[in-house]
């Protein structure tokens, strides 16, 4: 239990902290509300399933009981936010789509 009260605790930070990092990271065309919405989304949905697949996984093997230590908890948090920040930060660079809607 004390995983999942982490992994809140470190994603509502890591959202909070995530503004200026947007602003840095953006494609110059995306507006800043555009770019911090698309990167909370994308970062939430990839954490969110990693999140629920590693610890499924986990509960299948014996290999939880490592998550259970302090380091082990960390390991696998950063491990988790690491590629969803990596995955979000793809989306950000991309130039914004252009295209018009048909009407």
């Amino acid at each position: 239990m004390a995983l999942e009260h982490a992994a809140v605790a470190a994603w509502i930070v890591l959202l909070l902290a995530a503004w200026p990092y947007v602003q840095r990271v953006r494609h110059p065309a995306t507006k800043m509300l555009a770019a911090y919405l698309v990167f909370v989304s994308t970062f939430s949905l990839v954490a969110g399933a990693l999140f629920i697949g590693l610890t499924w996984l986990m509960g299948l093997t014996r290999i939880g009981r490592a998550a259970d230590t302090p380091i082990g908890m960390v390991v696998f948090l950063a491990l988790i936010f690491g590629v969803a920040l990596l995955s979000a930060r793809a989306y950000l660079e991309r130039p914004p789509h252009q295209e018009r809607l048909p009407s």
